[in-house]
């Protein structure tokens, strides 16, 4: 299979591009954005990556998805995300939050394969009616994303973000450093509110790919993957000593 993967520099990003360049099933790995990935020549399955050099801007072009991009994609993963410091205002922020989002999405889907998945990094609590900006905006991403229909959609929720990013936020650092001690006490109900690793959102859009899909979109929330991440993380750390 062919993947494509847009954020992959990002702390779910460069987590997910790993475990697709080690997964046998993917035999071409396409990762798009502004940043080439930086990994070492020893990671395991380097030579089926391709970078392919892009902006958010270029989203907007027909001739990027026909020319930069293969044909008959199996599965889009999209990490991409900012934050509303990062992007300096609301306007920046929707430009690479949705706008660019919505525009890569419908870009692939030129591609026309009937069994097209794409994958959505969104955020717990997303709603296009919701009074907060952030989930607002992660809401709307969504319903548009419903509408283009695409062959499989799976979007992903997850809660507050543990691990180290190459670019300081300094927010996120701080519940990070609060939450994360408090993290196991989150249990029951209260594990839709836990803190949740980057690896293991990413164990999560790898194993959708090959799970039977009954309807064509699925909201995967932050409680589920907590949940059914667990033995194929086990299984991860056993085979290839992560």
């Amino acid at each position: 299979m062919k993947a494509v993967i847009l954020g992959a520099t990002g702390l779910i990003g460069h987590e997910l591009l790993n475990l697709l360049l080690n997964a046998p099933q993917f035999t071409q790995v396409f990762a798009v954005g502004r940043r080439q990935p930086m990994l070492p020549p020893t990671t395991p399955g380097v030579e089926k990556l391709t970078y392919i050099p892009a902006t958010i801007e270029t989203f907007n072009r027909p001739d990027f998805f026909k020319t930069a991009l293969p044909s008959q994609i199996d599965c889009v993963f999209c990490c991409l995300g900012t934050t509303l410091k990062a992007a300096g205002d609301k306007a920046n922020f929707i430009a690479v939050d949705k706008t660019a989002v919505i525009n890569f999405a419908q870009g692939c889907l030129q591609s026309n394969n009937p069994n097209l998945h794409f994958l959505l990094v969104s955020a717990l609590g997303a709603n296009a009616n919701s009074p907060l900006f952030y989930s607002r905006i992660k809401g709307e991403v969504e319903n548009a994303l419903l509408q283009l229909k695409p062959p499989r959609l799976s979007l992903f929720r997850p809660c507050l973000l543990l691990g180290q990013r190459a670019e300081t936020r300094t927010f996120e650092y701080a519940c990070q450093h609060l939450f994360r001690p408090l993290a196991s006490l989150f249990i029951g109900p209260l594990m839709t509110l836990r803190p949740i690793e980057a690896k293991r959102v990413a164990i999560n859009m790898l194993k959708a790919t090959t799970d039977h899909m009954p309807s064509a979109a699925k909201v995967v929330t932050n409680k589920q993957m907590h949940q059914l991440s667990v033995t194929v993380s086990d299984k991860k750390t056993r085979r290839s000593g992560f």
